[in-house]
């Protein structure tokens, strides 16, 4: 596997911005603003697998939706390079987005494939629906190409024409995946794709899609809060607090060496496997804040057990520690923070 440093960019992110209004009222007044995700910036590298963590409610989901414009952002650029060409999507209108192709080169897989299939559609209409949208394919070749990415996601084709409760949670998991490969797109956002299935079925699905990475060369943006998933799936790892980035590194690196406390505390409530071993789970003290009225400074501050009076009034601006590791911490430098190691059979201590 290449390092993701000699891939070429696919997705460039900055200074992403995404306000929702708050309305009160018989008059729908606006009273304030809900900041889901507040000036975040990275990069995706093509053929990668960036994975990107934290609690409920911290902007990771938003920001997924924001990078395929499921709705306007409120500031900030979203830049995609396909074949060459950059294309920035961050204000373009609805038929720009098509014209680019940037609607049939980018997809999402939902959640939970129980609300995000049709009931009243067959697995043929869910399927071929995108195909139909972007105009790719037509008559016959739209049900050749629905039979081929059945039986590629592990699906009998000759059952095309069932609706989605003839399937198990799995199957419809598939389906959904099937779905999201339909145009053969470059970028695919998986917002918890494994959450809602049972543990024996995650692993399948997570192999399945590590499998059709390869083949369909696949750049993935793969969200979730598990993080012994994010562990298993990604390449790169960013961790969201609050709306905001404040660690971002490769795999390895940011599991045994993290620099931010709030990825410490992460790290902390992971269970071990060895039951023979006291877990010791310990979770960051407090909740998370509230995006209507966030913590001054760094928004992780009043949580932080190395928090001094500079973390309460200055922003910390995320920046390049070492070796790709990027940060947000007014005292990362001097933190010796506990990370962990691989260990066979699971995750262990040092």
């Amino acid at each position: 596997m290449n390092k993701p440093a000699e891939r070429k960019r696919l997705v460039r992110v900055a200074n992403l911005k995404k306000y929702f209004p708050v309305e009160k009222g018989l008059l729908r007044r606006n009273v304030g603003w809900l900041k889901a995700v507040d000036g975040v910036t990275f990069d995706i590298q093509e053929g990668e697998t960036l994975g990107m963590v934290g609690e409920s409610g911290c902007g990771k989901s938003t920001i997924g939706k924001a990078l395929l414009r499921a709705f306007p952002v409120t500031a900030g650029q979203v830049v995609y390079t396909f074949e060459g060409r950059e294309v920035d999507v961050s204000w373009a209108s609805p038929r720009e987005l098509r014209e680019t192709g940037f609607r049939r080169r980018t997809q999402m897989i939902f959640q939970d494939p129980n609300s995000s299939l049709d009931p009243r559609m067959t697995v043929l209409d869910l399927i071929s629906e995108p195909l139909h949208a972007s105009g790719a394919l037509g008559g016959s070749a739209i049900k050749d190409r629905v039979a081929y990415l059945m039986d590629r996601v592990g699906l009998d084709h000759r059952y095309m024409k069932r609706y989605p409760h003839a399937f198990s949670g799995g199957q419809r998991q598939r389906i959904s995946i099937a779905r999201a490969l339909s145009t053969n797109p470059s970028f695919i956002v998986a917002d918890e794709p494994t959450s809602a299935l049972d543990v024996s079925i995650q692993a399948q699905i997570l192999n399945l899609m590590r499998e059709l990475q390869g083949e369909f060369k696949l750049t993935f943006l793969f969200v979730s809060h598990n993080l012994g998933v994010i562990r298993h799936v990604a390449d790169r790892v960013a961790v969201v607090y609050l709306g905001r980035v404040v660690e971002l590194a490769g795999n390895a690196e940011l599991f045994e060496y993290p620099r931010h406390p709030y990825t410490a505390a992460l790290l902390k409530s992971i269970p071990l496997a060895d039951p023979t071993v006291e877990s010791g789970l310990e979770a960051a003290p407090g909740e998370i804040g509230n995006p209507l009225n966030p913590p001054s400074g760094c928004s992780f501050h009043p949580r932080c057990a190395w928090a001094t009076q500079i973390c309460s009034q200055a922003v910390p601006e995320l920046r390049g520690a070492d070796n790709a590791h990027f940060v947000a911490c007014h005292h990362a430098a001097g933190l010796t923070l506990q990370g962990i190691q691989s260990k066979a059979g699971g995750i262990a201590r040092p």
